[in-house]
């Protein structure tokens, strides 16, 4: 027996439909095939992949601005030689004994960060060139694991 909703409907009750008295629509389910957007990969794949991609981090955070800094380094000592000779001219003998490693330092200073620098922005070239290669041959592989899939017919639904 149904329930009423309202007080007016309390003196008539309604049978309740069963189960079988209910018609529900047919299920209108249409799923047009597509074709699979993802595929999958061999676990020795990404193995490879992911040893290659862990080789790409690089020791060296950057040696360009390391050479940068040497350049920095060199030119203040070649300036700071002129200003320190025209001193050092006028000292006394004493004191001139006393300050002699100044130039020969100074001389040293320039030289020796004009060659670490010479070398920091070659070896950077150099990290530069074989992450370029690296990066290549990653996208290489990868395109050689993408290829069969691009050529498997559509899945059939």
């Amino acid at each position: 027996m149904g329930y009423p909703s309202m007080p007016e409907e309390l003196g008539k009750l309604q049978q309740a439909a069963s189960p079988e008295d209910i018609l529900l629509p047919a299920p209108q389910l249409k799923v047009p095939a597509t074709r699979e957007t993802q595929f999958p990969v061999r676990d020795a794949d990404w193995a490879r992949l992911r040893r290659m991609i862990a080789r790409l981090s690089n020791p060296l955070p950057d040696l360009a601005s390391a050479g940068w800094a040497c350049v920095g380094i060199a030119a203040s000592a070649i300036i700071a030689y002129f200003p320190w000779m025209a001193a050092y001219s006028q000292l006394s003998f004493k004191a001139r004994q006393h300050y002699s490693y100044v130039s020969p330092l100074l001389v040293a200073i320039a030289v020796s960060c004009t060659l670490m620098a010479i070398f920091a922005f070659f070896a950077s070239k150099r990290v530069a060139k074989i992450k370029a290669a690296s990066v290549e041959d990653i996208l290489a592989d990868m395109d050689s694991i993408h290829e069969p899939q691009e050529h498997q017919p559509p899945a059939r639904l």
